[in-house]
């Protein structure tokens, strides 16, 4: 647009003039700006309307935050402030926190050089055993593992679910990520870890793939039911006990009284490695989550409990939360978590703040492309290119599903929403169809 100028001198236009100027430009700007937010407005009502329309969405709960990072303003907020079972949503908060907490590395165990013998005390890392660690141990002459013992269940967690893959136990020195890896191959049936008091035996007539006890580590498994090279991981039971039979293989196993005072204890650690984000986030994995928590309260070694380390995160690092939350495990096993879809936003901005876009992309999960999205949401992408333009994290449980993360839109914005429903009856697969054009929706217009 032209302005034309009032000329005094054909060079200098007074300062009357410059003022009317000033006052025109200005109120074309704010014209523009009202037709700007004017537009927003309509599009976040149209959002909400979208939100409301789907049938599956009536017999549940549902809240939508929607969040432009770079103008620190609020686009869509239904129900934003509500508090909604998160599921493994709550992983977005163990990243956060447990990130903030370890740096740059992962402690792996204390330990103390006394006399040839070797004390130990695990501080949560879930990789291992590996030929590091089994150097670290042929060091000394003796081995004593000095561990302390943890409830083997997260608060709120589901007892029946034992034997299932997604609840293995927790443990602060885990080793084979608390499982029985059992496989059929070319030569038979084969299983690992082979400890002592781990049994497994065949029967014809029980029915299913393999089966474990309650509580015990015996395992039965159905040759009738398996195919050529099927592997299975299930949970082992009371992996404190059991460890006693990696360190007795090992030849390094030492029955001397544990220290009293570790005071003067060193750290092995290990480097932080994106492999371990990748399983928390792209994966979704429970084990993964319950141990980086566990080794984030070691690191801070003031804690004999979980629940004491995440009062103490929820007083400190997550103390700007906008709502109160109720935090209970690092996997979102429990339905005891509470969370609003404005924490996670919360969440979600202080890691692309603190990470930056492209490293975002990296840890989120891609819609249609990678991760627990991989079949998921197939039309969230650019539509020449075919590239994903939604990066989030997932989480449901029966009758529950979440979906909180970051928008990169076709006008060049990255926007950060959650959207979470809870207690509805429908397949959650209805749930996220529903989802789908809304999400497209927000990239077109917004």
């Amino acid at each position: 647009m032209y302005i034309c100028w009032m000329e005094y001198n054909h060079t200098t236009p007074t300062r009357k003039m410059l003022t009317i100027g000033a006052l025109v430009l200005l109120s074309i700007a704010l014209q523009s700006c009202g037709a700007t937010r004017g537009m927003e407005h309509r599009r976040a009502k149209k959002i909400k309307s979208m939100l409301l329309k789907p049938s599956v969405y009536e017999d549940g709960f549902i809240g939508f935050y929607l969040y432009d990072p770079k103008r620190n303003k609020v686009l869509v907020d239904h129900h934003g402030h509500r508090h909604f079972t998160p599921a493994s949503n709550t992983k977005v908060m163990t990243y956060y926190v447990t990130t903030e907490v370890l740096g740059d590395s992962f402690p792996v165990v204390r330990y103390l050089d006394r006399d040839s013998t070797r004390y130990i005390r695990g501080m949560g890392y879930p990789l291992l055993p590996d030929s590091t660690f089994t150097a670290f141990l042929l060091q000394a002459d003796r081995v004593v593992d000095c561990t302390k013992r943890i409830p083997r269940f997260g608060s709120g967690w589901a007892w029946d679910d034992y034997p299932y893959s997604y609840q293995k136990e927790r443990d602060l020195l885990p080793f084979y990520e608390n499982a029985l890896h059992f496989s059929k191959g070319n030569y038979g049936y084969k299983w690992y870890p082979a400890w002592p008091g781990i049994v497994v035996a065949a029967d014809t007539m029980n029915g299913h793939p393999l089966q474990r006890m309650e509580s015990a580590n015996h395992f039965i498994y159905d040759p009738h039911r398996w195919e050529q090279n099927d592997t299975v991981e299930i949970p082992l039971y009371g992996v404190a006990e059991l460890r006693n039979g990696y360190f007795s293989s090992e030849g390094r196993r030492g029955v001397k009284e544990c220290p009293s005072d570790w005071s003067s204890a060193k750290v092995l650690r290990y480097e932080m490695v994106d492999t371990v984000f990748q399983r928390l986030l792209h994966a979704s994995d429970n084990y993964i989550a319950e141990q980086l928590l566990l080794m984030a309260a070691e690191e801070r070694d003031s804690f004999t409990r979980i629940a004491q380390f995440i009062q103490w995160a929820k007083d400190s690092i997550l103390a700007g939360m906008p709502d109160k939350t109720r935090w209970v495990d690092g996997s979102g096993l429990s339905r005891y978590n509470l969370q609003t879809p404005a924490n996670l936003v919360w969440l979600l901005n202080k890691i692309l703040y603190r990470e930056g876009k492209y490293k975002v992309i990296r840890r989120f999960p891609a819609a249609g492309k990678s991760g627990t999205l991989a079949t998921a949401y197939p039309t969230l992408v650019t539509p020449k290119k075919g590239v994903p333009f939604v990066y989030a994290k997932s989480g449901s449980l029966s009758n529950n599903y979440c979906l909180s993360g970051y928008i990169f839109t076709s006008k060049g914005r990255v926007l950060i929403f959650s959207f979470m429903a809870n207690h509805f009856m429908h397949p959650t697969s209805e749930v996220k169809k529903a989802l789908e054009p809304i999400l497209y929706r927000i990239y077109e217009k917004f």
